[in-house]
């Protein structure tokens, strides 16, 4: 994911210089908050007492997770060339 944020950040920042006129430089700053990641999951799997029968039984029940959705944030500072 960081990577990717690299590549986009400095493609959309030569665009900008190209449609500016100017040239992009040298890449003067990375700011990036390595803090924490915190993962959870509010998924609750109570059940009702007329189906405890169920939840001993041997056969697994099929859970399947929904897809996990990332995001952060990056700052990327460059120098730019006349």
């Amino acid at each position: 994911m960081l990577r990717s944020a690299a590549v986009n950040a400095r493609r959309k920042a030569e665009i900008l210089c190209e449609a500016s006129g100017v040239k992009l430089g040298q890449l003067l700053n990375v700011d990036y908050n390595w803090g924490e990641l915190e993962i959870y999951s509010n998924t609750q799997y109570k059940l009702s007492e007329e189906c405890m029968p169920y939840a001993a039984a041997p056969t697994a029940i099929d859970i399947e997770p929904d897809d996990i959705d990332v995001s952060d944030t990056v700052t990327f500072v460059w120098e730019l060339d006349s």
